[in-house]
């Protein structure tokens, strides 16, 4: 099951929606994307310059979010995310990334760049 920041954020922050989160995810496999990774240490980060969080609370937070995402969660690259958006938004793709490129064309989008 792909878990976006709002689902990951209270399960970190032990924030009310935490266990509804929780079993929401019991027995599937996590995927996360980089954006969502982004977003979740940015929520940690916002909380401590709202004096929420201690700066050492926020880190030990983030750390914790990264082992659990690498013993538990297979990161989706934003490689999917940004052919995606082309794709749904019909635009071309401008990239330098090769492997990109290739799965973009093989997916008949029109790719600028490489």
């Amino acid at each position: 099951m792909y878990r976006d920041a709002s689902a990951l954020i209270p399960l970190f922050m032990n924030a009310p929606k935490a266990a509804e989160a929780a079993s929401a995810i019991v027995g599937s496999m996590a995927v996360v994307s980089d954006f969502a990774a982004a977003e979740v240490s940015a929520a940690m980060v916002r909380r401590v310059r709202m004096q929420e969080l201690t700066a050492a609370n926020a880190v030990s937070r983030i750390s914790h979010f990264d082992g659990w995402c690498r013993r538990s969660a297979r990161i989706a690259s934003t490689t999917a995310a940004d052919i995606a958006i082309a794709q749904r938004c019909q635009l071309p793709l401008l990239t330098v990334d090769r492997k990109m490129a290739r799965v973009a064309r093989a997916l008949q989008l029109d790719v600028r760049g490489v």
